[in-house]
């Protein structure tokens, strides 16, 4: 069997120049799409900034960390470069502000912002950490509404959040992707990306399995991170994440529904926490901690879950040190599994 190929990837730093060619080095890395100026008072030997890119075929996905600086797109640079694309960023942290086509732009760490790259624009940014998705300008308005303007766009709130959540996985991911699947995901990305920026129920439509995948995401980490929380609850995820109770309930009808879900990572956490080194006195308490008041609710739950009862997990424990091994955990590791696949698959 052939070996599945990776994406092609680059990466520049300007950390392998010496102090005095840093800046002119990176403005000729950037010059294709800006002529970057250092801000007043910077000291030149002391500026240091990096970008890498993955080639997706129609998109190109990256991330950038750079120190404060000014991008200027001027109309020689328009004319010189040729590039007729659309720039997405989410700035992780940092900022900028400045002048676009549209007109005015401000953008705060975790929003969105969609440049033309036809148009001319003056920024300048403070020390930031990007992630980019530059995308020809008929891949994208190819699924727009005709005439649809969104030079200067900033994406904030759902949209936004959204937007912003998909590029971070994105990102994190497209190291183990490989160009037999580089074709779907660019189509993904376009996708979530015109959804985010019109109200079509057609551009939605068609990126509905994409953002669901997202959100999806975003409501298993809001629920993972308050497990022990008393209000953890379907109608707190709603009102947390913005999202409707008829959705919150489609997206885990696959599982067995929102609060089947809860109850199961709830089970697993007190699973680990009893197959480990530290030992609660009581069930109970722990139990209660993870919300099951009841005691002998929390008891069957569990067995029925794992097979077996809560007190012979502690006990094996005791005995060996740990359970693994010592006690059979039916489908434990099986969640892992479907985490790491969701993962993977954003």
């Amino acid at each position: 069997m052939a070996a599945k190929s990776p994406l092609p990837h680059s990466r520049f730093s300007t950390a392998a120049f010496s102090p005095e060619d840093r800046f002119e080095c990176w403005r000729e890395t950037l010059s294709v799409f800006f002529e970057p100026e250092l801000v007043a008072g910077a000291d030149i030997e002391t500026f240091h900034s990096s970008v890498e890119g993955f080639h997706l075929g129609e998109v190109l996905v990256g991330a950038m960390r750079a120190d404060a600086q000014r991008y200027v797109r001027s109309p020689s640079t328009i004319r010189r470069s040729g590039v007729d694309h659309y720039l997405v960023q989410l700035y992780r942290s940092g900022g900028y502000g400045g002048d676009v086509g549209a007109g005015s732009i401000s953008l705060l760490p975790g929003q969105v912002s969609i440049l033309d790259l036809a148009r001319p624009l003056t920024t300048q940014a403070s020390t930031s950490d990007v992630i980019n998705i530059v995308i020809p300008r008929d891949a994208l308005t190819s699924m727009l509404p005709t005439g649809f303007s969104f030079d200067g766009v900033v994406l904030s709130g759902s949209a936004g959040s959204l937007l912003g959540d998909y590029m971070e996985s994105l990102l994190r991911n497209l190291p183990r992707v490989t160009t037999a699947d580089a074709p779907h995901l660019a189509r993904a990305t376009r996708e979530i990306i015109a959804a985010c920026l019109a109200s079509s129920p057609d551009l939605r439509e068609q990126a509905r399995p994409h953002i669901d995948t997202v959100l999806q995401g975003r409501i298993r980490r809001y629920i993972e991170e308050r497990l022990t929380s008393p209000a953890l609850s379907p109608a707190a995820i709603t009102r947390a994440l913005g999202v409707s109770r008829s959705r919150l309930y489609r997206l885990f009808e696959p599982v067995g529904g929102v609060s089947h879900y809860i109850q199961n990572r709830r089970l697993q956490a007190i699973y680990r926490l009893l197959a480990s080194d530290a030992q609660p006195s009581r069930l109970a308490d722990i139990a209660n901690t993870y919300g099951f008041a009841d005691g002998a609710h929390f008891a069957k739950a569990f067995k029925r879950r794992f097979g077996v009862s809560p007190s012979d997990v502690r006990e094996a424990s005791r005995r060996s040190g740990a359970a693994k091994g010592a006690v059979e955990r039916p489908d434990f590791d099986q969640v892992w599994l479907d985490e790491w696949v969701r993962r993977l698959h954003v």
